[in-house]
């Protein structure tokens, strides 16, 4: 039996208590798009029920952004998808907030022997939730005891700021070697799971299944140098794996991960990384620009990104690149990767360019040719998968206008004796 709606306006802090009511509970308040909360306090103890923000007065489908809990677990749910799973003790009260930045959903949490302080346990960079929601309180049956219910635009007054540690989440239904490590300039890492297990040190294996949360905790996210957690599994906004406070790491790689999502720009403050693989995750999207700003990269890879975008005129800020592979990505062909005079390997095949994205790729790299400083053969792999340039592989007619094939050979061979660095351009 459905409950009877309650329609309320909602001011500030404005509180209400429900408790052990069976059926659909409805709120409503008029948000605003810039920025909001839901919060409220529940004691749980049995059963499962749901609760979460809906952008109808019925309640009906999935919530946007809500909770699912169960008697021992505190899920989170946007839409249909439950993204994360914490394990709870039944019975104890905690304080939860779902709440809107401006540029994050974020999940937070308190109470219990788990969260002894305000802790956010997630975020997404997925969502656009506005105008009006109605918070509901579905309970099949009379589990759960709410109070202390607001709903409100504006920012969450929380009496400290809500902590956060690194978290990594994976899903595999066969059993694999999750093996993440991490350098950290103090301390050693627990590895927190979400199925009560936990693992010291800074380097781990462990076998594992199924779909489970990992927090990384003993150490602050400020001292965390680097993390590799390639080939685990992992699944997720790639949002959760950067924290504020994650701002001392310089080597990320999370390679081979196709279920991780989101998008670079939540990498966009790691400004100090020098070595950033994220490789065959082809669920990451994102455009290029969002790494403008990380100019002390040496090695960067996004290889089989099919969602990564942007021109390569995007990294020319970039100025340290060594090592560079683009290859079977959306970027476009452009002029740029001349303004990296580090350039040592470069890979940017089977990314469909038209002939003149190769003829500009290959000219700028002619035009600014004098600037590169590698002592060896520097590595262009354009060829696979491309249109071929125009003109014809042979020595220039012109040394001083070149075609792209006659600046690819001129590159290679250096038959007009301008003594700059020599390439392998894979022509013709």
């Amino acid at each position: 039996m459905k409950h009877s709606t309650r329609m309320l306006l909602f001011q500030p802090r404005y509180a209400i208590n429900l408790t052990g009511v069976a059926g659909t509970t409805v709120y409503n308040a008029p948000l605003t798009a810039s920025t909001w909360y839901c919060a409220f306090t529940y004691t749980h103890t049995s059963g499962a029920f749901t609760a979460g923000l809906y952008n109808n007065s019925a309640a009906t489908g999935n919530p946007l952004v809500g909770i699912m809990p169960t008697t021992t677990e505190f899920k989170l749910q946007i839409g249909a998808t439950t993204v994360e799973a914490y394990t709870l003790t039944a019975g104890t009260s905690y304080q939860v907030v779902i709440d809107y930045d401006g540029t994050y959903v974020r999940w937070s949490i308190k109470g219990g022997t788990e969260y002894t302080v305000w802790t956010e346990i997630y975020r997404s960079s997925t969502i656009t939730v506005s105008g009006t929601l109605y918070l509901a309180v579905v309970n099949t049956t009379a589990i759960a005891s709410f109070q202390n219910i607001m709903l409100n635009s504006g920012a969450y007054g929380f009496d400290t700021v809500p902590s956060r540690s690194v978290t990594l989440r994976f899903s595999s239904a066969a059993a694999f070697t999750f093996d993440p490590t991490i350098t950290t300039s103090a301390g050693t890492a627990t590895w927190v799971f979400g199925d009560g297990t936990s693992v010291v040190g800074n380097a781990i294996s462990v076998s594992k299944t199924g779909y489970m949360l990992v927090k990384v905790t003993g150490v602050v996210a400020s001292v965390i140098l680097t993390l590799d957690a390639s080939t685990d599994n992992l699944a997720g906004d790639i949002v959760n794996i950067n924290p504020p406070g994650l701002t001392t790491i310089t080597d990320l790689r999370v390679q081979t991960n196709p279920l991780l999502t989101g998008g670079l720009s939540n990498l966009s403050a790691l400004t100090l990384l020098t070595y950033l693989h994220f490789g065959g995750c082809t669920l990451l999207g994102g455009n290029l620009s969002s790494l403008s700003a990380l100019t002390l990269l040496a090695y960067f890879n996004g290889s089989n990104c099919t969602l990564l975008a942007g021109n390569l005129s995007n990294l020319s800020a970039c100025t340290k690149i060594q090592t560079c592979y683009l290859y079977a990505t959306a970027i476009d062909g452009t002029a740029g990767l001349g303004s990296i005079p580090t350039l040592r390997d470069v890979r940017v095949y089977g990314c469909s360019w038209t002939q003149a994205e190769c003829d500009a790729v290959l000219l700028d790299l002619w035009n600014n040719r004098m600037a590169f400083t590698y002592a060896s053969t520097i590595n262009l792999d354009i060829k696979a998968g491309n249109t071929t340039p125009s003109g014809v592989f042979q020595i220039p007619a012109d040394c001083n206008n070149p075609t792209a094939l006659e600046a690819a050979y001129e590159l290679e061979n250096d038959s007009c004796s301008d003594g700059h660095k020599l390439w392998n351009t894979d022509y013709p």
